[in-house]
């Protein structure tokens, strides 16, 4: 186990507070049912090119910002 520190307004650590006392459950339980539920999600993104053009699927590298900025303001 790791510890770590989470920051809550005041109203969520009261709420966290009396759920933990109610149920029985610690307030870290309750933080780590939390994180699992959020993980659990399909969160994969999907990106659509929306038919404007086609791509090989292959990673990009970082953009050429300079070489860019040259192109765009007919400087290359």
């Amino acid at each position: 186990m790791r510890k770590t520190t989470v920051y809550l307004r005041e109203e969520e650590a009261e709420d966290l507070r009396r759920l933990a006392a109610a149920t029985g459950t610690s307030q870290a339980e309750l933080i780590r049912a939390g994180v699992l539920l959020v993980l659990s999600r399909d969160q994969r993104r999907t990106f659509h090119s929306m038919g404007r053009g086609e791509g090989s699927s292959e990673p990009v590298g970082r953009w050429d910002v300079e070489g860019l900025a040259r192109k765009v303001y007919g400087q290359d």
